[in-house]
């Protein structure tokens, strides 16, 4: 166990105190060092060594210094930053004390010392300090080592100077450190040769020379020598001296050579004369082999001095070198060269040292060539073959005879080769060379030796043809060398040589080899990121400059591979002015249209350099952007990827321009858009796709009404993008961004889809077309990516390497392209972005060679490799080697390479790809190597298996054999071991999945109760992890023995209950030691200290664990500093910012507060990067499973953007001198809070951060004269914690509120009075307001009613005072209303009512027709109510004839004409769309028999038909075929009134054509022949019916959602959620339709809608399809129930619906489900693969229950003799399904719930019928789906074999469940969709009214049949009074569907179902 820290700063101390002596100190330090010192503390320590220096009589001064390094070194690791500010003190110490003039000899040093110190203490102390500053500079501390060194060198001589007063021993330590230090700074070279400084520092040396020579100290001439070796060297190869320094320096060299001892080394003087005759002239002696003239013009073009005199210099000693006789001499000759480097001459001398080097090769020894060589850090033999393109060439124009002791053989030799295939292999290096050369005859032998040794006289032509690319390319990249016209003749020479008829200029041959040309300057730019020594073309851009003036628009073939260039070029330092340049050239040669196709990524490549350009270049680039733009056509696509314009005033006009344009497109335009191809485009363009996501979402905000609509599709695609552009951190970067401004969204607003872009090979690559399709999906998502990314040469080779041979292996040509080979492959090309398809057109004939050589592994691999990389690169060659296939050579095998060079993504794409083909293509040996592999990669392998299987068991015709190949493959691999690998890998689902299948193999059992102990464990450990908190309740439930502490801490944590979870962390905390802590408790604690909301209890804790666990200090850090700013605890907050700290999402947060309130905003923006950064790399992750599994750190993202506003606004409000941005700012926060979860912790991370940002952290500057905090958030804040229950966060919230007057605030006391059972309090509290609002009226009525009993007429009068305070508030209206509706008999119709009863009536029916005027939020209680009532006064009015009492009579006539007459009144001010979720229940009471209510009927549905024409004319057609006369005439007069606006006759003419036609179709006999598909041109007038202007009926056309909303405008111009542009328009019919086998003949045909989608629907006859289409909009308004509902949100519960469309009586259409599988099916097709025959176990059920009497005796043979007989079988339906166990999961889940949901809302209705084929389950999501659901209201209950079970609970649906079976998922879900129907009675019972008085229910036509008996009204208040009881039996929920569930699953109810309803299935 390490120290703590505060023992060792004690023990440090105690030695201090008792003054220890330094040694022992300095022990006790080098022991404590590795601790973690405090950083304060270690400052300190500084100090105090050099003040007990002062104290100490007996110096040891090294050990002092050796201390006070060992505290530097510590210092350092903790800030940098401040080690340079303490080293800099250091030297401040020591220049004061080289400075002391004190006659007394004593002096003071104020930082160290009072007292005066002598003459012997300040001699120890300049001692100490100078050799700490050496000590750090041997250190090699780069952060302060630079400016330690100029100390150095200023206090040498000083230092000296003052040694010679010192005693001799001292002097000689001070002389040796000072020499030696000089000789560490030449030669680590931290001067560099060219830096002006160094004369000065040259003559610091001399005068320490100087002071040497006076001093009488014995050793000097040791030291001479020392100081003669630097002072030669820098004479000789620094920079020339200023001369007022060369007099200085010569003067001290004379004094120097006046003595005898100097005299040894005259070169010194010698060397400097040299140096100052060459300042004189202005050439050099170089020697014949040096090329002179390249020479010259280098130097006679150059600017930089320093620069020249450093070639003249290296030349004047290359001359000496090759003039060398001797061999010592040169070798001399070239240490010199050595020192002075070689690597700023751009490869000026490599041909001379190469050619050096080979002239001494072969002599002995080989010291010449052996150290050119380690000039270079090279061995002699790759030194000689990297520079043989300078020495093959002599070589062989050398070699005069044909021997083999020729120069050339020799060379072979040495290379272990033949002159011919060292030639061979060199061509392009000898032709190039010959080609260049101005030696006529020395080409001219080189030609003629290669025809002897090729013995060919066609030998040139014959290596050109094999070597035209080099040459070519390499020829090009000279084009703009001093001997660039020698390249152009070699160039046309080549040309000639070629004799190609379509290469003729020298535009035709550099056009074609442009891309190998664009090779070469990629070498160029990778050169110069390097930095390395010699540039191969060091002249590459202006060659490329050449070529571009020469080859004109030519290069428009090349557009991505040129930009791709550009990008790399633009990001080298000071190279932007010749991007830009270059940039101005490629654009000025391309043409409009392609300029315009790609302005885009030009834009952005100009942009990329712009900030680092001069201002006069940032001007041009102004000016040519602009240009550029106007030159262009720009289209929505073009302007979508125009990158946003910096606000420079260089980029003004362009971004002026570009804004104007985009002002032309619409918001949803470009959203769309924007959402539609960033899915699909390349890397660059989804890049600035997202970027102008980002610029639009800034500037209209999250809230803007498009930005709302279109949510869920936003989420969808930046979800997908931050999955998908994992290796891109920028397009990442930009989407968060997004994300953060969007904000976490409730999960339940939105349906966020996991689009699934991995491409699943099904026909083990026999498949061309698949094949292809795989091949696009790499290049796009991951190798056009990586290449415009790429800015390293030879990923660029390697990347186009790849992609080459891929587009070959895909069939992809020129001729197949872009001729008529392939008219398939050709559309496939064209389906690829724009972008792609430019940079890979060249790659169609390019010719990229690779050869790699990898060493083959052997399996086991995973145990024998370094890391997980290694293992991933092995494995990969491996399979490429297992099986030999084309496949595997041209697929896998060509991104061999890539994966090499660590592309990992495209690694794990391939890998499962390869391994599923080598499973089927390969022998049982390599499947079982696979096998054993795979345990370690278990769940990528195991999931793309079983998603290959999901796909091709759902091909028709696919090889069975196969899937069954693949299928035992899989069953081989043990479940439990899987389950294990699986959790290990954090792959949740895919445990549970195989967990589940060990249990049901190896448990005899299946009942979770009898589980073992190992067996919940493993379950509950699983369940922490995944999204069914349900579930983990349902298992911790199971368990029988008694939990231990980490069971105990998980179900607190499930339950909520924090702090019974913390008592729990903090127990097992305390047992834990540092050594062996798990880190998870301490994240755990913490956590759930955070959830509690106990800032102060985290901070002490945080505080008191630094104690117990000191190396965790960082990660304890974080946690107090979240506590910190919570607690606006600043300054801990401020100190904390500089201890460690780890990079947490919280730490950063905290952070980035801290420095906005210190002012430091550049440091709180990177804090908030680094806190994003983290976010986004586990979005990377939970982005691929779910919305809800990313809701997290979207909310990290949103809260990061808060604090980035907040900083933003606050400097407007500053600028603005305004408060006004700080609350327009709140305001947009309230709006948005409102749209996030409801989740307690999510409100409160969210309110916490929001009271921080907008009143804590206040820049300075601003005046805070007015008040800016006015509470609201506080008041939020309250709100939140008092419906979470947090009752002391709430209380703490009010009393803020109140202490700042926020208005209203004892509204929200009097609601936690009322919460926490102090109810007179709350009443009390709203009595003593003087001037309540209209709020605080409703609630004091509310409390009133509910507690006190308080008269009728009292109560009255408090809800007409809150309609008086606002008449324009609907709740106010809602609640009157609701108030008169509570004092009505329930039951009684107004036929029966009383006069006052009527009163009150009339009452309910005007509040509730006026609420619906001022908004929809209560629409489902007062809609339905409404109409009830309406419909009864109407009723009631034609019978008032029949009322004997005339007073009676009168009144009751009053009151209907005061009803109508108000809803005349409120009529204009409803918006349309609120009657339209009620449309179908209007039209069916058009029948109504009272004229006037049939007037209001009649104009009410005008209204709706003309605000949404297309979708509700699907209600008024079956109106018009209807037998009632009123109904029938009424449709018509509603039509005929709108017949005069064009656009809605229109739509009448199209729908009455339809239904025309239509009828026909239902009614077509087809005659059953070999097919069922019949065409539809049979069909009369079906023909006509294209392009119609009515919307496909799908549901959602037909109900529209209902927009939340509860507004005082009375304008109908709102914005709802439904545009009319959302739904699609039937466009044409299908050509042919399909007819089910059955009576009616039903018939599937297609309709086509404007989207160009397919929408298919059944058309059925003599089927009275309007009670099933009642029934679906019922389940509608459930759902829109559930969807209100916290508990019903987080569980994403609904109802599966689909369109019903009565257009007459008796026939009408019905939205057909694709994929949809009857219970009943599956479980048949599951039994027949164990050889079940359903008929058979059918026909058993049948005959052994029929003749059985008694409940008894069925239910003993249904257990013992049917049932085994029927294995339980359908959750294999769903691992065949969903083999992909994340998609197992999620379907399983969603069964569950729609199951669950339904059978509670059947059970309410009376739902039968529900055999075993009209329950069906979606093949794609697992939804269940109720169909033929007609038979309601108990009507099961009627039959001859009565349904008696609530639902439909049979054994195989529980099966499907899980090991859990119904406990956990579907019970609470039961319970949750009851308890909503509870709290929601009220107004469900009233739908109920309504849909039990619609005309076509069954016990209208019962009770005409019934009159002596029962009334309608009778039979219907009968039915909605046992719904009522059903709803509400008077048990609790649980109790309730505890019943519900066991009497559904009873085996003896089951036993006595009709045998057809198929119980046993």
């Amino acid at each position: 166990m390490d120290p703590d820290p505060s023992s060792l700063n004690a023990l440090i101390d105690s030695q201090f105190q008792d003054g220890d002596d330094i040694t022992d100190i300095h022990e006790a330090l080098m022991e404590c060092i590795e601790a973690d010192l405090d950083l304060e503390y270690c400052q300190n320590l500084i100090k105090r060594l050099l003040k007990l220096a002062i104290q100490t009589k007996s110096i040891k001064y090294k050990k002092f210094s050796n201390s006070l390094n060992d505290v530097f070194r510590r210092i350092v690791i903790k800030s940098p930053s401040i080690a340079e500010r303490e080293a800099r003190q250091l030297c401040q110490y020591l220049n004061e004390l080289l400075n002391i003039k004190s006659t007394t000899g004593l002096c003071k040093i104020a930082l160290l010392s009072d007292a005066e110190l002598s003459h012997d203490i300040i001699m120890n102390l300049i001692a100490i300090i100078w050799e700490t500053i050496r000590l750090l500079l041997s250190s090699k501390q780069e952060a302060y080592i630079m400016e330690l060194y100029t100390h150095i060198f200023f206090f040498t001589p000083k230092v000296i100077a003052i040694a010679e007063k010192a005693d001799k021993s001292l002097t000689k330590e001070f002389i040796l450190e000072t020499a030696s230090t000089f000789h560490d700074y030449y030669s680590k070279k931290y001067l560099i040769p060219g830096e002006m400084k160094a004369s000065e520092y040259l003559l610091s040396l001399l005068n320490g020379a100087q002071l040497v020579l006076l001093s009488n100290y014995t050793s000097k001439i040791y030291m001479l020598q020392q100081y003669a070796i630097s002072i030669k060297k820098w004479i000789k190869l620094f920079n020339p001296i200023p001369e007022y320094h060369c007099y200085d320096i010569e003067e001290a060299l004379e004094y120097m050579a006046e003595n005898d001892l100097a005299k040894r080394d005259e070169s010194i003087k010698t060397s400097l004369r040299k140096r100052i005759r060459l300042e004189s002239v202005e050439e050099m002696d170089i020697c014949e082999n040096t090329q002179t003239a390249s020479l010259q013009l280098i130097i006679q073009n150059t600017s930089d001095m320093p620069k020249t005199w450093y070639i003249k210099t290296l030349s004047m000693l290359l001359s000496d070198a090759e003039r060398a006789n001797k061999c010592n001499v040169l070798i001399n000759a070239l240490d010199d060269i050595e020192f002075l480097g070689i690597d700023k001459t751009e490869g000026l001398f490599d041909e001379n040292l190469a050619l050096i080097a080979w002239k001494y090769l072969h002599t002995e020894p080989v010291l010449v060539s052996n150290k050119i060589a380690s000039m270079y850090q090279m061995d002699l033999s790759d030194f000689l073959r990297a520079y043989l393109k300078y020495i093959l060439p002599h070589a062989v124009a050398s070699t005069t005879t044909n021997t083999n002791n020729s120069l050339l053989d020799q060379l072979a030799q040495y290379f272990e080769t033949s002159p011919r295939d060292m030639c061979e292999k060199n061509a392009h290096y000898l032709l190039e060379y010959y080609l260049m050369s101005e030696d006529d005859e020395f080409t001219k032998r080189g030609y003629e030796q290669l025809q002897l040794v090729f013995e060919s006289n066609n030998v040139i032509l014959e290596l050109l043809a094999s070597n035209r690319t080099k040459i070519t390319s390499s020829l090009a990249m000279r084009l703009a060398d001093p001997d660039g016209e020698r390249a152009q003749a070699a160039l046309v020479q080549v040309i000639k040589w070629m004799d190609l008829p379509d290469i003729t200029t020298l535009a035709d041959i550099l056009s074609h080899y442009f891309l190998a040309i664009l090779a070469r300057v990629s070498t160029f730019i990778t050169e110069k990121r390097d930095k390395q020594r010699t540039l191969t073309h060091p002249h590459a851009l202006q060659a490329l400059d050449k070529v571009f003036r020469l080859i004109g628009k030519e290069v428009q073939a090349h557009i991505q591979q040129t930009m791709a260039i550009f990008q790399a070029l633009g990001e080298l330092p000071l190279m932007q002015e010749e991007a830009y340049k270059l940039w101005k050239r490629f654009i000025d040669a391309l043409p409009k249209d392609k300029l315009t196709t790609s302005i885009g990524p030009i834009v952005r490549g100009i942009l990329g350099i712009f900030i680092r350009c001069n201002d006069m270049v940032k001007k041009e680039i102004g000016d040519l952007l602009e240009e550029s733009l106007l030159g262009c056509d720009l289209t929505m696509d073009r302007l979508l990827e125009l990158p946003s314009i910096p606000p420079f005033p260089e980029l003004k006009n362009a971004s002026i321009f570009i804004e104007k344009k985009r002002d032309e497109i619409s918001i949803e335009q470009s959203i769309y858009a924007i959402c539609q191809r960033a899915r699909n485009d390349d890397a660059l363009n989804t890049l600035t796709l997202v970027e102008e996501m980002h610029r639009i979402l800034l500037k209209n905000g999250p809230l803007h009404p498009v930005v709302i609509r279109h949510h869920s599709m936003l989420y969808t695609v930046l979800l997908y993008l931050s999955r998908k552009t994992g290796d891109l951190q920028s397009i990442r970067d930009v989407a968060a961004e997004c994300l953060g401004i969007l904000g976490a969204t409730d999960p339940s607003r939105l349906r966020v889809e996991m689009i699934e872009d991995h491409v699943v090979v099904l026909r083990n690559f026999t498949d061309l077309a698949e094949n292809r399709e795989l091949v696009c999906n790499l290049i796009t998502k991951h190798l056009i990516p990586a290449f415009q990314a790429a800015n390293k040469e030879d990923t660029q080779l390697y990347l186009q390497y790849a992609m080459q041979k891929l587009l070959k292996y895909a069939g992809f040509n020129r001729n197949t392209v872009i001729g008529n080979e392939d008219i398939e492959i050709q559309g496939r090309w064209k389906q690829l972005p724009m972008t792609v398809q430019k940079t890979l057109l060249p790659l169609l004939e390019s010719s990229f060679s690779l050869n790699m050589t990898l060493q083959q592994a052997k399996y086991p691999i995973y145990p024998n490799a370094d890391g997980y990389d290694t293992w991933i690169k092995r494995w990969y060659y491996l399979l490429t080697k297992t099986v030999n296939s084309t496949v595997v050579d041209q697929l896998f095998a060509a991104c061999t390479p890539l994966v090499q060079l660590d592309f990992f993504a495209l690694a794990l794409d391939l890998l499962p790809s390869i391994i599923l083909h080598v499973v089927l293509s390969g022998t049982q040996e390599a499947r079982d190597n696979i096998i054993n592999e795979m345990l370690c990669v278990v769940v990528l392998i195991t999931e793309h298996c079983r998603k290959w299987m999901r796909k091709t068991q759902r091909l028709e015709g696919f090889s069975q054999s196969q899937i069954t190949i693949v299928r035992d493959f899989l069953v081989q691999i043990p479940n439990d071991k899987m389950a294990i690998a699986s959790f290990r890998s954090k792959a949740y689902p895919q445990a549970l999945m195989h967990l589940e299948q060990h249990i049901k193999v190896t448990t005899t059992t299946r009942e979770p109760s009898h589980f073992t102990s190992e067996t919940l464990d493993s379950l509950r450990q699983i369940y922490a992890h995944i999204d069914d908190p349900d579930g983990v309740v349902a298992v911790f439930s199971l368990f029988q023995r008694t939990l231990n502490m980490g069971e105990e801490i998980l179900q607190y944590e499930h339950m909520g209950e924090w702090e019974s979870a913390s008592i729990l962390y903090r127990e097992a905390l305390d047992k834990q030691d540092e050594a062996n802590l798990d880190t998870s408790l301490l994240s755990g604690y913490f956590n759930c200290l955070r959830s509690s909301g106990n800032n102060d209890f985290m901070n002490m804790e945080a505080n008191r664990l630094i104690k117990k666990f000191p190396k965790l200090i960082s990660r304890l850090n974080a946690y107090r500093a979240e506590a910190s700013w919570k607690l606006e605890e600043w300054d801990t907050l401020e100190t904390l910012t500089n201890q460690p700290m780890e990079r947490s999402f919280e730490a950063c947060l905290a952070t980035s507060i801290a420095h906005f309130r210190q002012g430091k905003n550049l440091a709180a923006f990177v804090a908030i990067e680094n806190a994003k950064n983290e976010l986004v790399d586990h979005l990377l992750s939970t982005s691929r499973d779910s919305y809800q599994q990313s809701y997290d750190h979207i909310l990290g993202l949103q809260m990061l953007q808060e604090v980035k506003q907040s900083r933003f606004i606050w400097e407007d409000a500053k600028g603005e001198k305004s408060f006004q941005p700080v609350k327009d700012l709140q305001e947009q926060w309230e709006k948005q809070f409102a749209l996030t979860s409801p989740n307690y912790p999510v409100q409160k991370k969210l309110l916490e951060l929001r009271q921080t940002l907008l009143f804590k952290m206040i820049p300075k500057g601003i005046s805070l004269s007015a008040t800016v905090d006015d509470g609201s958030l506080w008041l939020t804040t309250a709100k939140a914690a008092r419906k979470h229950g947090d009752m002391f966060t709430a209380l703490e919230a009010i009393l803020k509120a109140e202490a700042l007057g926020t208005p209203f605030v004892y509204v929200e006391r009097a609601k936690w009075y009322w919460k926490n059972n102090e109810k007179v309090k709350a009443i009390q509290c709203l009595q003593d307001q003087p001037n309540p609002n209209a709020k605080a009226l409703l609630l004091y009525a509310k409390y009133t009613e509910m507690l006190a009993n308080v008269e009728r007429t009292h109560l009255l009068k408090l809800y007409r005072d809150v309609q008086k305070a606002d008449p324009e508030w609907e709740k106010a209206m809602y609640y009157v209303g609701q108030f008169y509706d509570k004092n009505l008999a329930a039951d009684k119709p107004v036929q029966r009512m009383t006069a006052r009863q009527m009163k009150i009536a009339s009452c309910v029916v005007t509040s509730y027709i006026r609420a619906l005027a001022l908004g929809s939020k209560y629409i489902y209680y007062t809609m339905p109510r409404f109409l009830t009532l309406w419909m009864e006064f109407g009723d009631a009015a034609n019978n008032f004839a029949d009322i004997k009492d005339t007073q009676i009579r009168n009144e009751a006539y009053e009151l209907i004409q005061h009803i109508n007459k108000t809803i005349r009144q409120c009529l204009d001010r409803i918006h349309p769309h609120h009657f339209a979720i009620v449309l179908p229940q209007l039209v069916s009471r058009l029948s109504h028999s009272n004229q006037e209510v049939g007037n209001l009927l009649m104009k009410i549905i005008g209204r709706v038909f003309a605000a949404y024409p297309r979708s509700t004319i699907w209600a008024l057609l079956p109106p018009l075929e209807s037998l009632n006369q009123k109904m029938n005439s009424r449709t018509k007069h509603i039509m005929s009134t709108h017949q005069t606006d064009p656009a809605l006759a229109t739509i009448i003419r199209d729908a009455q054509s339809f239904v025309r036609v239509f009828k026909l179709l239902a009614k077509q006999k087809n005659t059953f022949d070999k097919s069922l598909i019949f065409r539809t041109d049979k069909i009369p007038g079906i023909s006509s019916l294209s392009n119609l202007q009515i919307y496909i009926p799908s549901q959602r056309a037909l109900i529209p959602e209902l927009p939340e909303v509860s507004t005082t405008s009375n304008s109908t111009n709102q914005s709802y959620s439904s545009s009319s542009t959302d739904f699609p328009l039937i466009q044409s019919i299908g050509s042919t339709y399909e007819v089910m086998r059955s009576l009616q003949q039903p018939k599937k045909i297609s309709l086509y809608g404007s989207d160009g989608k397919k929408y298919t629907f059944l058309v059925k006859q003599n089927d009275d399809l309007r009670k099933d289409a009642r029934m679906m909009e019922f389940n509608h308004m459930i759902s829109s129930f559930l969807k209100r509902d916290a508990k019903a949100r987080e569980r994403d519960l609904y109802i599966r619906t689909y369109g019903i469309i009565p257009l007459g009586e008796n026939w009408g259409l019905i939205e057909w489900i694709n994929n949809l599988s009857p219970l009943k099916a599956i479980v048949a097709q599951e039994w027949a693969m164990i050889n079940i025959e359903m008929k058979k176990v059918t026909a058993f059920a049948r005959i052994t229950l029929e003749n059985v009497k008694t409940a008894d005796e069925k239910e003993k043979i249904f257990i013992n003799e049917i049932l085994p007989k029927c294995p339980a079988v359908f959750s294999r339906w769903f691992m065949e399904t969903f083999p992909e166990p994340s998609q197992w999961f999620a379907s399983r889940s969603r069964y569950i719930r729609t199951l669950a949901v339904m059978s509670i809302v059947g059970y309410i209705l009376g739902l039968g019928d529900r055999h075993a084929e009209n329950i069906l389950f979606d093949q794609t999501t697992g939804d269940c789906v109720h169909v033929d659901v007609n038979m309601l209201f108990e009507r099961g209950l009627a039959l001859s074999v009565p349904e008696i079970v609530p639902f439909r609970l049979t054994k195989n649906l529980i099966d499907a469940m899980g090991v859990l079976g119904v406990e956990g998922m579907f019970r609470k879900t039961c319970e949750v969709t009851l308890d909503i129907m509870r709290r929601n009675k009220i107004q469900l019972l009233s739908v109920f009214q309504t849909l039990a008085h619609d005309p076509i229910t069954e016990w209208q036509r019962k009770a005409y049949a019934e009159q002596a008996k029962n009334t309608v009204e009778e039979l219907a208040q009968n039915q909605v009074r046992r719904i009522g009881m059903k709803i509400d039996s008077g048990k609790s929920i649980q109790e309730e569907v505890t019943g519900l569930i066991a009497q559904a699953s009873s085996n003896r109810n089951l036993a006595q179902m009709f045998s057809g309803w198929a119980a046993f299935i």
